[in-house]
């Protein structure tokens, strides 16, 4: 008999799997630690597999020992198998993933480390050996009343007596109300709070044997050693944080999908809304109820209409009232504005001029430096020139600040409401951790009155429910030409719901208000808006009818031509996949990207497995 053993260190050969004999009377099986000879050293590996027939020249060296019957069960292997397959990454790599933090590392392991490995056994009721094919619905609970998505989310817990449960959040800090009532109800165990070498490998030892009966964390919770899981929870499973930015980069969704058919346990989506790719998995009769709360009041206003009748001030008379009530009865307001600065730019009016980036072409914004007073920002770095007095190019003085940002925002409120207190909370404004918890705690406290936000609002941080919510530039999301930003828009519309007090007003401004999502919005017809999106992405060949592939080069020169060599042999070998090479300025540095889609893009994956400087990312959505 001989055995497919997949080494944890780089071997110098083309492959990352090598071909070892049993020695008569040793008892193996797939998933088993062991130690082999390589060269003159021995190095760990797993077992991905057995055979009788050697399909290898020469003589197959034999395994040396067994350091582990059964670390890996027969479907963590398998979910090894789809990640190294489906995203580029090497078995070895993906492996690291799966396996305790002490046998990642290339150099030896310590005897302590080894006794411990030695007392690791499974959970009895461990599934080890055979896959489970599975038919099971997921069950999907959308609300955006955070009390009926705690509620739901507890009593989902509830019903597992039995066996694990993994709870998968978009972000490593959960809402702090969530983690009291996971961790004083449930004794449910954070995956992070591991620190030290040890505390990792005590931590991953006790989920192995099924001694921690909830484990909750983000994306790499599903990665977690369970050896008796029953079901999977994830959280806001259409937030971006869900996406891997690191090999494999899988999406916490389509991986608990593949760990349900390998596995068998039951799926659970709880949040305020639900992607696109989650619709389409969904059988027509198991589509949950996605239109907005009853118990709240929804007003859009069309800005076209306040422009005519003379009022150009950021604030729509209806949005102006409304402040004024919620500051008179000494209540608090969000206001959604997803714009830094001052100003989106700077325009000449006499020539058209504006100022750009002298390295990226990017639009510079127009900020306000408490010592220096306005300057020119680049959003993609620091570039900090004064605002000129007359235009470069011209040399009339006809300058003009286009835009409205989250300074000219505050500045406009704070003249309008002088006794209002005003706090931006954005990342500019508070860049750390800390401070932003220090403003949200003085939200928190009645400290402030209006708070000004950005996409930061959906981060996952406590946030008091307040009777009036704003969404100042919704258009900004909407016009965007890409195939998401419908959805995108709608998931911002019922993450803004949540933080709603009951009988809250959620304001909308807009100059597009037969927007089709905006109407199924007001008109709660959502679910035809869902079915109506799915029929326009099948009819274009887009996710999730199609996939689509992000190459990116490793590669510090030359990176462009390789990637041009690839499109070149794609286009001839897979005439009927589009692919085109583009360029994206990340940080004043431009990187390359060959972007594949059709709705069999694994026709090129021969092509692209046998590049080893080019790094795979599947329907991507920071470039799609």
């Amino acid at each position: 008999m001989y055995a497919h053993v997949l080494l944890f260190q780089k071997t110098g050969l083309n492959t990352d799997t090598l071909t070892y004999g049993i020695p008569e009377g040793m008892i193996l099986d797939i998933g088993t630690l062991v130690q082999v000879p390589l060269r003159k050293s021995l190095i760990r590996g797993i077992i991905l597999g057995l055979t009788e027939k050697k399909n290898i020249t020469g003589r197959a060296r034999p395994i040396d020992s067994i350091l582990h019957p059964q670390l890996l069960p027969t479907w963590r292997v398998e979910l090894l198998e789809y990640l190294a397959k489906n995203f580029h990454t090497p078995r070895s790599v993906v492996a690291k993933h799966l396996l305790p933090p002490y046998l990642r590392e290339s150099k030896g392991v310590s005897d302590e480390m080894l006794e411990l490995l030695s007392k690791t056994t499974p959970h009895a009721n461990a599934s080890t050996h055979a896959l489970v094919t599975t038919k099971k619905e997921p069950e999907v609970f959308i609300s955006q009343k955070s009390s009926d998505i705690l509620e739901h989310f507890c009593r989902t817990i509830k019903k597992y007596k039995k066996g694990q449960v993994a709870i998968v959040a978009p972000e490593i800090a959960i809402e702090p109300s969530w983690t009291t009532t996971l961790e004083r109800d449930f004794e449910a165990l954070n995956y992070y709070s591991a620190k030290t070498p040890k505390q990792k490998a005590v931590l991953w030892k006790e989920i192995f044997e099924g001694k921690h009966r909830v484990v909750y964390g983000s994306r790499s919770v599903l990665l977690a050693p369970f050896s008796d899981l029953r079901a999977i929870i994830v959280i806001n499973e259409h937030s971006i944080g869900h996406k891997e930015d690191q090999r494999p980069k899988f999406h916490s969704r389509e991986l608990a999908f593949e760990i349900q058919r390998l596995a068998g346990v039951d799926l659970h989506f709880i949040g305020p809304s639900m992607s696109v790719p989650l619709s389409f998995r969904l059988k027509k009769n198991a589509q949950p109820d996605v239109e907005r709360r009853d118990d709240t009041q929804f007003k859009m206003v069309d800005m076209r209409a306040e422009r005519k009748r003379g009022n150009f001030a950021p604030i729509s008379e209806d949005l102006d009232r409304l402040l004024r009530a919620t500051l008179e009865h000494k209540s608090q307001a969000i206001l959604y504005l997803n714009k830094r600065g001052q100003s989106s730019c700077l325009l000449c009016r006499d020539c058209g001029y504006i100022p750009k980036c002298r390295i990226c072409n990017r639009n510079l914004l127009v900020q306000r430096d408490p010592q220096r007073g306005y300057i020119l920002t680049c959003i993609a770095g620091e570039v900090l020139d004064p605002v000129p007095e007359a235009c470069p190019r011209c040399g009339n003085i006809s300058l003009k600040m286009v835009g409205i940002g989250q300074e000219k925002l505050a500045d406009t409120l704070q003249q309008e409401f002088p006794e209002a207190r005003i706090v931006i909370y954005s990342k500019e404004r508070a860049k750390t951790p800390k401070e932003q918890k220090k403003i949200l705690h003085a939200f928190t406290k009645g400290t402030v009155d209006i708070l000004i936000t950005t996409q930061l609002l959906y981060s996952g941080a406590p946030i008091p429910q307040v009777p009036v919510v704003a969404a100042l530039d919704i258009d900004t999301s909407l016009i965007i030409p890409h195939f998401t930003s419908g959805e995108k828009t709608l998931h911002h519309l019922q993450e803004m719901q949540s933080f709603l007090k009951p009988k809250g007003v959620l304001l909308l401004q807009t100059y597009i208000p037969e927007t089709p999502l905006l109407m199924a919005y007001k008109d709660r017809h959502l679910a035809e808006w869902y079915e109506k999106e799915l029929k326009s992405r099948k009819t274009f060949k887009y996710p999730p009818y199609s996939k689509i592939m992000v190459l990116t080069s490793t590669l510090r020169e030359g990176g462009k031509k390789s990637l041009e060599q690839t499109l070149e042999y794609i286009k001839k070998t897979e005439p009927d996949l589009t692919i085109e090479l583009t360029k994206k300025n990340i940080g004043h540095k431009d990187k390359y990207y060959l972007i594949i889609r059709g709705r069999d893009p694994e026709k090129a994956m021969d092509v692209i497995r046998s590049m080893p400087d080019v790094a795979l990312d599947i329907d991507s959505p920071y470039l799609i």
